[in-house]
C-alpha cells in the first residue's frame, strides 16, 4: 500500500457517494463501541491466567502486595504484558481512583480498545488483499461474532 493510498484509506469519510459507508472511520466507531461496551457488561472471565499472570502481577507491581504464581517467582515469565496494566493501575492510583470498579473495569476497556484496534486490522488487510469493502465488511463481522467462541 503507498502512503498516498494509505493517507486516502484513512482520511475517508461516509458521503452520498459513497454508499456502503464502510470507511476505516465507520468500522473503528462500531467495533471500539461494541468492545467497550461488551467490556462494561461482561460479568466473567474467560480463563484464570487473565488473573494470575497479568492482572494480578500488575497490582503487585503498584502496590507492593499480591499473590504471584510459582512462574513469577521462579523468574520464567516476562514482564511485558502485566507492565501494560501496572501503567493503568499506577495513573489510577496517582489520580486517586483505584477504587474496586476503577481497577477491574479499566484494564477490561484497555483491552477492548485493543481489540478493536485488531479488527480495523482485519478490516484492513481484507480491503488490501481483496480490494472489496463488502468483503471487508463480511470479514471484519464475522471475526467479531466468532472471535470468542
Amino acid at each position: 500500500m503507498t502512503h498516498e493510498r494509505e493517507a486516502d484509506v484513512l482520511s475517508e469519510v461516509p458521503s452520498a457517494g459513497n454508499t456502503n459507508g464502510w470507511t476505516t472511520r465507520v468500522v473503528l466507531l462500531g467495533v471500539l463501541t461494541f468492545r467497550l461496551a461488551n467490556a462494561c457488561v461482561l460479568q466473567t472471565w474467560f480463563v484464570p491466567d487473565e488473573q494470575w499472570q497479568s492482572l494480578e502481577v500488575a497490582y503487585k507491581l503498584v502496590y507492593g502486595y499480591g499473590y504471584l504464581t510459582w512462574e513469577w517467582t521462579e523468574g520464567i515469565r516476562g514482564y511485558t504484558h502485566p507492565l501494560l496494566f501496572a501503567t493503568v493501575y499506577w495513573l489510577l492510583k496517582l489520580c486517586g481512583l483505584d477504587n474496586t470498579f476503577s481497577l477491574t473495569l479499566v484494564p477490561r476497556l484497555v483491552m477492548g480498545f485493543f481489540a478493536a484496534l485488531s479488527d480495523v486490522c482485519v478490516y484492513h488487510l481484507t480491503l488490501e488483499y481483496l480490494q472489496s469493502h463488502a468483503a471487508a465488511k463480511w470479514a471484519v463481522s464475522i471475526f467479531v461474532a466468532l472471535r470468542d467462541l
